[in-house]
């Protein structure tokens, strides 16, 4: 019975870590806006760029080169940074890293309501992907 009950933490850790490891959201500043996905690297761009049409940006795409260039296309998000977004392979993964064009040197994060934005998207990015991200470097 104790050796029961000694296995099934352990079974229950396993699981967890597992879970944690298929996908799970950054949190903090500007610095956590990336991703890392196991999965095929067009499958990734394909939903970003779905995302982001989604979410109202316009969007200009180039597979190639591993970059999208994202502008809030709609009123209701006001004035937002155009986001500049890599998307490339690391390994067995694929990363999806998101910049802001024209952020100051001298500003340390961007704003809130940008920091918001970025953050709905990457984890509408999650959600679309069925949760085979998770944080980037």
């Amino acid at each position: 019975m104790i050796r029961a009950l000694r296995v099934a933490p352990a079974l229950l850790l396993g699981a967890l870590a597992l879970g944690a490891a298929a996908c799970s959201s950054a949190g903090g500043g500007s610095g956590d806006w990336s991703r890392s996905y196991l999965l095929p690297e067009s499958a990734v761009f394909e939903a970003l760029v779905a995302v982001l049409e989604e979410e109202g940006y316009l969007v200009e795409a180039d597979l190639g080169a591993g970059r999208v260039q994202a502008e809030a296309g709609d009123a209701l998000r006001g004035t937002l940074p155009v986001l500049v977004i890599e998307v490339r392979p690391r390994g067995e993964r694929v990363l999806v890293d998101v910049q802001i064009r024209g952020l100051h040197r001298d500003a340390p994060t961007a704003s809130r309501r940008t920091d918001s934005a970025v953050r709905e998207l990457l984890h509408a990015l999650d959600r679309r992907l069925q949760g085979g991200g998770e944080p980037g470097p």
